[in-house]
């Protein structure tokens, strides 16, 4: 009777830890099964660039934001649009131990139009078109005057999604090119210092976002 008993309190067991493993072996698939398939899952996401934590520092002179919203068309298609301000002072070509300065400022605000082509697994390459109205501030008379730049750029990288508690985020590294082959009305001061620099920039690209 008493090794009947053990032998019931131990199948007992058994089959608890049975069930907690096979529990827990399913979460754990669940959750990695949940990243591979958040692209045909979530159609949708917002984007930022890492670029626009360099904001948090104070400075009269510079400042960066932008926000993206993402369509998944297909497994092999996104389309991206957003919006964007920069404040600068100085060429964007500028090498950065280049301490060139313009004679004041110039902010910038944009609308982005992309697409997002993945052309093997997470490696992707996008062509983003940016067209910007600036807004050229002169420093010394206070004087203000707008030009036109259309901005465009040819970025490859790699995407990565994850989970954090359940929420499908993303990050996307990569470098890019941009070139400028319009920039209307530009005063006099500021443009002596362009044309001193090239019309194209090489950078890298960070990229984090929240898919939903």
């Amino acid at each position: 009777m008493k090794t009947t008993k053990i032998q019931a309190i131990l199948s007992k067991k058994i089959i608890f830890i049975m069930l907690a493993v096979s529990t827990s072996s399913h979460l754990f698939a669940l959750q990695y099964s949940s990243v591979d398939t958040i692209k045909n899952v979530k159609k949708n996401y917002l984007t930022t660039s890492v670029f626009i934590l360099s904001s948090l520092i104070p400075d009269d002179n510079t400042f960066f934001y932008e926000l993206d919203y993402g369509r998944n068309l297909n497994s092999n298609m996104d389309i991206i649009i957003g919006i964007n301000i920069y404040k600068y002072a100085a060429p964007m070509s500028t090498p950065m131990n280049d301490k060139t300065k313009y004679p004041g400022t110039v902010t910038s605000y944009g609308v982005v139009f992309a697409f997002q082509y993945y052309y093997w697994k997470n490696l992707f390459i996008d062509q983003i078109i940016n067209p910007l109205i600036l807004d050229y501030n002169q420093s010394q008379n206070n004087t203000n005057d707008e030009g036109f730049m259309l901005l465009m750029a040819t970025r490859l990288g790699f995407h990565y999604d994850f989970n954090i508690f359940h929420n499908p985020f993303f990050i996307e590294i990569g470098a890019e090119i941009s070139y400028w082959p319009v920039n209307s009305s530009v005063p006099s001061e500021f443009k002596a210092l362009d044309d001193s620099y090239k019309t194209f920039v090489f950078s890298p690209a960070f990229q984090f976002g929240l898919k939903f």
